[in-house]
This record gives structure tokens, C-alpha cells and sequence, in this order.
């Protein structure tokens, strides 16, 4: 019969466990139970106190378990264990990539910090201003792609701007130049240095990879002073088109010499994540507005409320 823990052990299981402890204690029985939208849950405890609170495991976990049931099943093994029959291992609290690549506008960086930054002068329409602008700057990119009509994002930028000073006539278009201007240095959300640091430290590949053009992203990232972290800036200037054109995610693929399945693409667009899962990326929803679900048949991995979690 083949034994558990060398089985575990070659199929190199990490649980995605959402905590911030160096580990956690996870104790596999057999058979397996419990399912979660159709995947596998494993119980999980700290060091001491059995609790029965399931956690949920990623998609490419859960078929391994399948895999390595089907494979102790084939060699034998009891069709049910008693209580005491459980293996316990030390498992890292994340799972690990060779490639973390994350979207800029939204998820590194905050979209609305240029309004906000002038708030004062522009008056109480600034929330509105920038949403508008932001959800015109996106819709332009759709629109262009599905023509196939690229422009770089800078000139979306200012187009989007453009037609939301129109449309909130309460903000003066003396507003314009002082927008795109802040625009350039927007803020990175306060996790994230932090964030990309620690996954430095262990060894990942770091990039970022966004509508933006290249002069855009270069400028936000040294003012975020990321550009000692990340390894990498790939633009949609190098392919020509928006996404969530497949030839986008695949600059990451083909510039790592990755499966797609070896990169975990981080984004706070449901589209994006949307189109990165159907690429093939692992994929982490960054939903920092408390968003309903969307795009359901192309869900994401993981689910956090910030880079923090990850």
C-alpha cells in the first residue's frame, strides 16, 4: 500500500490557507470528506485543538486529492479509517508560483487618488468625476479592441476625462490638466509595498502587466518606489490591442517560459480576472469594493478583500 505521507509528499501539497501564521497544522483523513462547489476540504487545526471547520483548498489542490484518492483506492487502501488513522503535516500558509503578476489600475494602484488629491478644489462632484472617468476610460478600451482599433492608454486617459468633465458640468474643465498630471503619480495602496516585498523574499518573479502604456506605468511605478521590487512591466503597447485579449496574459507566459497554471495573476477587475481565468492563470480577485460576483463561468481561484491576505 502506498503510504500517505510519501504520496502527499510527491505530490507537493500547499494548502491556500488564509491566514497570516507561519503555518498551519492540516490533518488528512481518509477517506476524504466534505466538498466545496465541488471541491475538496480538508479540517484544519493550529497546532493543537482538532477542529472539524473546513478550509477551503484551490482548484488545482483539489484535483490532486482526487488523483491521490483514486491512486490509494487502486493500491488498497480502506475504504474507511478509523479516527486515529490521520496523518498530520506542517503546511506553508500560502500556495507558491513561480510568477505572481499583477494588474496596476485598481489593484496597485489607486484609480481615484488624482480627484482625491484635489477633492478641495474640484468640490463635491469629484466621487462622481472620477468614476466616470475611470468607467469611460475602461469602456473605450473594450470598445477599441472589439474594432480593433488600438490607441496607447494615455490617449484613452484623456478622452475618458474629457467627456466626464462634460458630463458633471459642476467641475471646471481649468480642472483637466491638473488631473492628468496627478494622474501620472497615483498612489499605490498601502499594503502593497509590503506585499510584493515578502513575495520577493521568496523567490517569485514579479510583474506587472496592464492596459497602461509603458511611460505610464513606469512613472507610477517609481513613484510607488516599486521599481526595485517588481522584475518586469509588460504593456498592451506590445501586442496592440486591450484586454482581455488572450495575446495580453500571454506576454507573461511566453516571457517567463511558464505553463499558465505556474502564474498567479492578481487583479481588482472582475473582467480581468474573468479573462485571465479562461487564459489559464490562477487567478486572485482583489474585490477591495465588496463587489457581487459576476462572469460566473469563468470564476476566480481566490477571493481577498486586499493584497494583504495574499
Amino acid at each position: 500500500m502506498l503510504q500517505r505521507s510519501k504520496l502527499i509528499h510527491a505530490l507537493k501539497v500547499i494548502v491556500d490557507a488564509r491566514s497570516s501564521d507561519q503555518g498551519w497544522t492540516c490533518c488528512l483523513r481518509w477517506p476524504f470528506t466534505g466538498t466545496f462547489a465541488g471541491h475538496h476540504l480538508l479540517s484544519a487545526n493550529r497546532v493543537t485543538g482538532y477542529t472539524d471547520s473546513p478550509l477551503r483548498v484551490s482548484q488545482s489542490f483539489a484535483t490532486d486529492l482526487k488523483h491521490a484518492q483514486h491512486a490509494l483506492d487502486a493500491d488498497g487502501a480502506p475504504e474507511h479509517a478509523a479516527a486515529h488513522d490521520e496523518r498530520t503535516y506542517i503546511m506553508p500558509p500560502a500556495i507558491q508560483h513561480e510568477a505572481y503578476v499583477f494588474d496596476a489600475y485598481g489593484t496597485l494602484f489607486d484609480v481615484h487618488a488624482a480627484v482625491r488629491r484635489h477633492a478641495s478644489d474640484i468640490g463635491p462632484d469629484g466621487l462622481l468625476l472620477s468614476e466616470i472617468w475611470r468607467n469611460k476610460q475602461l469602456e473605450y478600451s473594450w470598445v477599441r479592441s472589439l474594432m480593433g482599433a488600438y490607441v496607447d492608454f494615455w490617449k484613452l486617459t484623456e478622452q475618458a476625462l474629457d467627456f466626464a468633465i462634460e458630463r458633471v458640468p459642476s467641475v471646471a474643465s481649468s480642472h483637466r490638466d491638473t488631473l492628468l498630471e496627478a494622474y501620472w503619480k497615483l498612489d499605490c495602496y498601502e499594503e502593497v509595498p509590503t506585499v510584493l516585498k515578502a513575495l520577493k523574499d521568496q523567490g517569485a518573479k514579479l510583474a506587472i502587466l496592464s492596459n497602461g502604456s509603458r511611460e505610464m506605468l513606469e512613472s507610477a511605478v517609481q513613484n510607488a518606489a516599486l521599481d526595485t521590487i517588481l522584475d518586469d512591466i509588460f504593456s498592451v503597447e506590445d501586442v496592440g490591442t486591450f484586454k482581455t485579449a488572450p495575446a495580453v496574459y500571454e506576454m507573461a507566459t511566453t516571457a517567463y517560459r511558464l505553463y499558465p497554471n505556474a502564474v498567479s495573476f492578481q487583479s481588482s477587475n472582475r473582467w480581468d480576472i474573468a479573462g485571465a481565468s479562461k487564459f489559464g492563470f490562477r487567478t486572485v480577485w482583489i474585490n477591495r469594493a465588496s463587489n457581487p460576483d459576476e462572469y460566473l463561468d469563468f470564476p476566480p481561484d481566490v477571493v481577498l478583500p486586499s493584497l494583504q491576505q495574499l
